[in-house]
């Protein structure tokens, strides 16, 4: 398995934990601040991840739509990046 791939497994499971998280009914910008920021902080990380800044990461996927509409815009990633690369473009 390549670096690539194990980054599109955890991006399929993020986007399964948001699915999971609207089926809860959680307010989906709760959950995905949820899921991204506050654990970024969580783990001490904010200063590399969890938003979109100067010298962070640059890890992020890009939808067509807004998934704070429709969570399942996450079900199709048009590409992931890594470090400011894309690694996975869709096909």
């Amino acid at each position: 398995m390549s670096l690539s791939d194990c980054l599109i497994a955890n991006a399929e499971a993020f986007i399964l934990q948001l699915l999971l998280l609207e089926k809860a009914k959680v307010v989906m910008p709760h959950a995905i601040r949820s899921a991204k920021v506050d654990s970024s902080k969580l783990m001490g990380w904010e200063d590399k991840v969890g938003s979109i800044d100067k010298d962070k990461f640059a890890d992020m996927i890009a939808v067509d739509g807004d998934p704070l509409k429709d969570v399942t815009e996450l079900e199709r990633v048009k590409w992931v990046m890594k470090g400011g690369k894309v690694v996975k473009a869709a096909q």
